[in-house]
């Protein structure tokens, strides 16, 4: 049932007529107050969303799982795909070699990530160079001929390309792992 305010009662903005909700006549508070608290408490809401947002990839995260040769995920459940290589395919030769070389580089080690220019995918995973230590993954990848290195044109992240490149090349040479 609609309760129709009367001239006089709780007086809004510009002298029309309302009724405060019944939450709002029982805590004592006036109209302009509620409106400033509930203000505050909408910004407040949004600092703390942002915050939690800017803080919720670690710098130096756990590997929790590895999901192949290059994909990974971190504590709090990001997926991590590794910049600049790409790895067999489940059902390709090869896949279970590079998963399982992947898996005891980095399974259940704390790493360190770097970024490049793109910071996710298209399938929303982060992507990182990734360190054990001193060990750069997905260099070693590479260098045991579980990667190859995408070409420079694809991507913009490139920041280690030449690196990358000159490692499988030797890779090449020497017919390891996808090159034999």
């Amino acid at each position: 049932m609609a309760v129709r305010a009367k001239a006089g009662d709780n007086p809004l903005p510009g002298g029309r007529a309302g009724l405060h909700p019944h939450w709002l006549r029982a805590s004592g508070l006036h109209a302009g107050r509620a409106a400033v608290a509930f203000a505050w408490a909408v910004l407040l809401l949004g600092v703390v969303l942002a915050a939690a947002h800017c803080v919720g990839i670690p710098d130096t995260p756990r590997i929790v799982r590895v999901v192949d040769g290059d994909t990974v995920v971190i504590q709090g459940g990001e997926y991590v795909r590794y910049i600049g290589i790409d790895t067999p395919e489940k059902g390709e030769p090869f896949y279970e070699e590079a998963t399982a070389c992947n898996r005891g580089l980095i399974e259940g080690k704390t790493v360190r990530l770097e970024t490049d220019v793109t910071n996710r995918d298209r399938y929303d995973r982060l992507l990182r160079y990734v360190y054990v230590g001193d060990l750069f993954v997905n260099l070693e990848l590479v260098r045991q001929g579980y990667a190859e290195v995408y070409p420079r044109e694809l991507f913009p992240d490139n920041k280690h390309y030449d690196l990358l490149k000159q490692a499988e090349d030797e890779a090449k040479q020497a017919g390891r792992g996808i090159w034999g």
